[in-house]
């Protein structure tokens, strides 16, 4: 079994949306995974599913919530291993925290097309 966390875009914000965490995990649950957690009301869930396609999990998890909850709910999955990795890698070494610093991370559910400029 691998470790994933879900990452739910658009749920729980202004009222819009809204999905209780003991029914998400429910529906985690349904599907087959085990240890599943939500963290706090923030459309996060951590379980636990055979290695597989991540693109195949997504869609699996999509289509579930859209059942359950009436309408579409993006998600986007990392491996905790993943996870562990970039937080070791310390992408901020270097920064000055101060109280106006915020720090952000953003994850894509697809490799940008064209290149950055780095100018």
């Amino acid at each position: 079994m691998t470790r994933y966390a879900a990452f739910l875009r658009g749920i729980n914000v202004g009222g819009h949306k809204p999905v209780r965490m003991a029914d998400l995990e429910k529906a985690f649950g349904q599907l087959g995974f085990r240890n599943v957690k939500t963290v706090l009301a923030s459309g996060n869930v951590l379980f636990e599913a055979p290695q597989g396609s991540a693109s195949v999990l997504v869609k699996k998890i999509e289509e579930k919530l859209r059942k359950a909850f009436g309408h579409d709910i993006r998600v986007l999955i990392r491996t905790i291993e993943m996870l562990q990795g970039l937080a070791e890698e310390n992408p901020f070494k270097g920064v000055i925290v101060t109280p106006e610093t915020r720090l952000y991370v953003t994850f894509l559910s697809e490799k940008p097309k064209g290149g950055m400029n780095k100018g």
